[in-house]
């Protein structure tokens, strides 16, 4: 008996991936898919071929160390793509995605996203909401530098900030449930 497993996808992804399909079938030129997807014709062209993973290699960089995944097409030899995919010097195609890959491409999505009028509404909200504790720490507490050095200190030194101004908003927010509490006639908040 065949299990069938259903797979999530939103629309643009539907609509990205029929357009791969036409491609596939000769239906649409890659140069009209890379149009359509945002993408270059070189990108659309790779497409097509599959990578496989090859190993790992490691690296070192200013900032750290790390571990590449290696992947890379097992069908380049022969491919009539290879002159426009690989460079002078390469046999075949190997990318390489390093443990921050995922990372940067949802950042990058998450910049699209923002570039969208839903997305500018939502940061829009986000200002009010996120923005205002610090423009209120900064501002009303007076706290636009920090007197100790150190990380440690600094650290404390808004821990010590930051509990203060939840303090206030704590009692605010007391403040407004006794008056709601009066209106209704019930208990008094101590």
């Amino acid at each position: 008996m065949c299990q069938e497993e259903l797979l999530m996808m939103s629309q643009r992804d539907r609509d990205r991936l029929r357009i791969i399909q036409q491609v596939s079938e000769g239906r649409l030129s890659q140069v009209d898919a890379a149009e359509q997807l945002g993408l270059t014709a070189r990108h659309v062209r790779r497409l097509g071929k599959s990578l496989s993973f090859s190993g790992t290699r490691p690296y070192q960089r200013d900032n750290g160390k790390g571990i590449y995944r290696v992947y890379q097409c097992s069908s380049c030899q022969g491919c009539p793509l290879a002159a426009q995919c690989l460079r002078k010097d390469q046999r075949e195609r190997r990318i390489y995605r390093d443990e921050y890959d995922a990372v940067r491409e949802s950042r990058r999505a998450g910049t699209a996203r923002l570039q969208t009028p839903a997305g500018q509404e939502a940061y829009r909200r986000r200002m009010a909401v996120a923005e205002s504790p610090f423009g209120i720490i900064k501002n009303v507490m007076k706290l636009r530098q920090f007197l100790l050095r150190g990380i440690d200190k600094v650290r404390t030194e808004w821990r010590w900030a930051v509990t203060a101004f939840n303090l206030a908003k704590l009692v605010r927010f007391m403040k407004v449930l006794r008056a709601i509490s009066a209106r209704k006639g019930g208990v008094a908040l101590e």
